[in-house]
């Protein structure tokens, strides 16, 4: 799967609320932060799941729209609005 198909992959799955294929767009080891904090706020696919289905995916008017796009290289990036 290329980059971009990817990202869209992870758009679609949040649309659909599909949280089985929307975590299985990360790796084992993800880790996000939320600066200026040192540690990651969320790490591992498990955190991250269990992150969104109780902060996401439970939302009745969950939905993002993409804005655009961005690929470079390796790496594809969206800007998406809710």
């Amino acid at each position: 799967m290329t980059p971009e198909q990817l990202a869209q992959e992870q758009l679609d799955a949040y649309n659909a609320r599909d949280l089985a294929r929307f975590i299985a767009c990360y790796s084992e080891d993800i880790a996000l932060y939320r600066p200026p904090a040192a540690e990651p706020s969320i790490q591992g696919k498990a955190a991250l799941a269990a992150h969104y289905a109780a902060n996401r995916f439970n939302l009745p008017g969950l939905h993002a729209e993409l804005l655009g796009r961005l690929v470079v290289g390796g790496v594809a990036g969206a800007i998406c609005v809710r």
